[in-house]
């Protein structure tokens, strides 16, 4: 049986809030909820009221559903991953050639990057110029 929270703090934390974000939510200083979590200051029928309205304002989880179909996990590597990258079972998969594409793709991209950042830096001459 599940437990109904009975203070403010089980309340917030079953909703994995902090202080400040539950504050905001329920539209009260963050002061305010540290006075009443501590025990300083009654959970009100005012306050109750406005958490009853804000939990009921929170979207409602869908409920599972049962007859959904069981797919395997190669059903799910065709469906979701484009072929180039795609990873395959031991037997067929060539590890070696795929890391030596990926580090083939690595050193371009890192050619391409250096090219651009020197494209777009000042020229070293201007740097000289200004120095000297």
């Amino acid at each position: 049986m599940k437990k109904i929270p009975n203070s403010l703090f089980e309340v917030r934390k079953a909703a994995g809030m902090t202080r400040v974000a539950f504050a905001a939510a329920l539209g009260v200083a963050e002061n305010y909820i540290y006075l009443v979590e501590s025990g300083r200051k009654p959970f009100s029928p005012k306050l109750q009221m406005r958490v009853a309205e804000w939990k009921a304002s929170l979207p409602k989880p869908e409920p599972l559903r049962a007859s959904a179909p069981r797919r395997d996990s190669s059903d799910m590597a065709r469906e979701s991953v484009p072929a180039e990258s795609a990873c395959c079972f031991p037997s067929t998969c060539n590890l070696i050639e795929r890391l030596d594409r990926m580090e083939t793709q690595l050193q371009k991209l890192t050619h391409l990057l250096g090219a651009t950042l020197a494209a777009s830096s000042p020229s070293s001459g201007a740097k000289e110029k200004k120095a000297g």
